[in-house]
């Protein structure tokens, strides 16, 4: 094979995400550039393989001049500033997202309130999963099809940084809520491929109807992003800031039982999950008070668990207690078996009727109406039997 046919193929080789009509139009006209630069060079009196091969050098490597002819297809001029640029958006977009989880994370933990928000988990899901698909997709559409090998570059060298250790920059916060980075590279890369496809899906589309797909310029892909994102922000941000508004302030009787019963559960909040509201509703007024709307009863009907592993030491407990004949015969054999399948079932349902009592700030669960110790002491009966000593 000649030295121009050996280029061309090289150069083909480089052109394999082009349509099959455009990368055959694109090597016609580079063979006609290349047999024009080899007969001038065999008019200076060179032989037709030399002539070739100076021509071919003098337009450089297969590699860059595929690299310059994809580019132009795909509309992406590829630099180191863009490349730094899209690096930087990427870290920032990654940082921010890092803290919001960090903050919803410790918020399940440690905010009493955080219970009355049941969608939480799935808006923190959301964005664990979303974060590293977008961040790979961005890379795509800055960097074209060169997106998915910097995404993964980028990726894996986070992967590195933050395997089995939470202090390195940029996703070792110190509460951190994504410690997976091969779950994080992999979608990150997936991201990149989805990316770079609906890019190349749109080139070709528009070169099937004879016409030519012109990306936006970069302002304008700035602005259309920034309206697009003040747009969300103006949906999105009032209505959750009127749904927190709503359930942190309360302003029906059901509304203020349904919070106290959840938020203030009593005894040892850990050891147990969060109650789930079956029912709760106003009763008709009956009283004088009732009828004057200064009071209220609202009727309620939960599901109460302990947690998992809180549940597992009480069965175990009780299972020693009833494998002990001196214990069995102390606590009696009977109950201990209630309480411990009780315990295995581990799903009790309370119901109940509390008084609510309007003031200057709201409706106020009276305590005295209702025994709230209901929503735990079904998980220490054994401590009230008959049969359970005084001491």
């Amino acid at each position: 094979m000649n030295p121009l046919d050996s280029y061309l193929d090289n150069v083909a080789r480089e052109l394999r995400s082009l349509p099959q009509s455009k990368r055959d139009e694109e090597l016609r006209e580079l063979r006609s550039h290349l047999e024009l630069r080899t007969e001038d060079f065999e008019n200076l009196g060179l032989p037709s393989a030399a002539a070739q091969a100076h021509a071919v050098n003098e337009f450089g490597s297969a590699h860059s001049v595929g690299s310059k002819l994809c580019d132009a297809w795909e509309g992406v001029t590829f630099t180191v500033g863009r490349l730094i640029s899209t690096l930087i958006a990427v870290t920032i977009i990654w940082l921010i997202t890092n803290i919001a989880l960090s903050v919803g994370w410790m918020a399940l933990i440690f905010w009493d309130k955080a219970a009355l928000f049941p969608e939480i988990p799935y808006d923190l899901a959301i964005v664990f999963i979303g974060t590293p698909f977008y961040c790979g997709w961005l890379f795509s559409r800055r960097l074209g099809r060169r997106g998915p090998l910097v995404a993964l570059l980028y990726f894996s060298t986070l992967s590195l940084l933050t395997f089995n250790t939470r202090t390195y920059f940029p996703e070792g916060l110190i509460f951190s809520f994504l410690p997976f980075p091969i779950f994080n590279l992999l979608l990150a890369f997936c991201g990149a491929v989805c990316g770079n496809g609906l890019r190349q899906r749109r080139l070709q589309m528009a070169f099937a109807n004879g016409q030519s797909f012109t990306p936006t310029t970069s302002k304008i892909q700035y602005w259309r992003s920034l309206g697009l994102g003040l747009i969300f922000a103006l949906i999105v941000c009032p209505g959750a800031a009127l749904r927190i508004y709503s359930v942190l302030h309360p302003t029906t009787s059901a509304g203020v039982l349904r919070s106290s019963l959840t938020v203030n559960r009593g005894m040892n909040h850990g050891d147990f999950d969060v109650p789930t509201v079956l029912e709760i509703r106003e009763l008709p007024p009956t009283t004088p008070a009732e009828l004057a709307g200064n009071e209220r009863r609202v009727f309620f009907r939960l599901q109460v668990r302990a947690a998992k592993s809180y549940a597992q030491r009480r069965i175990a407990f009780l299972s020693h207690e009833l494998a002990s004949p001196q214990q069995r015969k102390s606590w009696g054999a009977q109950p201990l078996r209630d309480s411990l399948q009780r315990l295995q079932r581990n799903s009790e349902q309370v119901q109940g009727t509390a008084r609510l009592v309007k003031t200057s700030n709201g409706w106020q669960v009276d305590e005295n109406s209702f025994d709230r110790s209901r929503l735990w002491a079904w998980c220490y009966d054994i401590y009230y039997t008959p049969n359970t000593p005084t001491n």
